[in-house]
């Protein structure tokens, strides 16, 4: 099925605000609580940052997915060549629109005040920095690691009511061979 979507560039859109990366920085994409909407979606920062939610309580629940991935090749060994890719979660209700699929950070995910998220996958392609004094998260929280310089995973004050039946869009295929030996006669 082929996908459907909006080709943004750097204006705002559904509420998103954007910001252009200075002196080497990535450009970040911002959901603020005051946005109007909500506005069902896939969201995709290509090469750039995610920030959903900032300050003040969102009351409204956005059934949302957010994927961000970083730019490679750059001279940076604190971020093992990456820049951007980051999403933070913060003051921000929200359901996975995509099923099965809430974040999906290509570098890190963090999140640092009161949210709830419906079921789904909290994906980080380096780590994950969870600390806060209310959260919930219904689903699995899962980081690859795969920038040691990024630092070890933390989680605190967050409740994870893991779910073990979502199912996530993002899937390998696996292969299986059946080999049989008939015997002779």
């Amino acid at each position: 099925m082929p996908c459907q979507g909006t080709v943004v560039g750097t204006t705002g859109f559904n509420g998103w605000l954007y910001t252009p990366g200075l002196s080497g920085a990535a450009p970040v994409w911002t959901l603020p609580r005051t946005a109007a909407g909500p506005f069902p979606g896939t969201y995709y920062v290509f090469q750039g940052n995610a920030q959903v939610g900032d300050n003040g309580n969102s009351n409204t629940t956005w059934p949302i997915t957010v994927i961000a991935e970083a730019a490679t090749g750059v001279v940076n060994s604190a971020t093992c060549g990456k820049l951007g890719g980051n999403i933070s979660w913060k003051l921000f209700n929200l359901t996975p629109r995509l099923p099965g699929l809430q974040f999906l950070a290509d570098a890190n995910l963090t999140g640092d005040a009161n949210a709830t998220a419906g079921v789904g996958l909290f994906l980080a392609g380096d780590k994950v920095d969870l600390n806060t004094s209310s959260a919930v998260i219904n689903g699995a929280v899962i980081a690859s690691n795969t920038c040691a310089a990024q630092g070890p995973n933390t989680v605190q004050g967050v409740t994870i009511n893991f779910s073990d039946d979502v199912e996530s869009p993002l899937k390998d295929v696996i292969r299986t061979t059946l080999w049989l030996e008939y015997p002779v006669g």
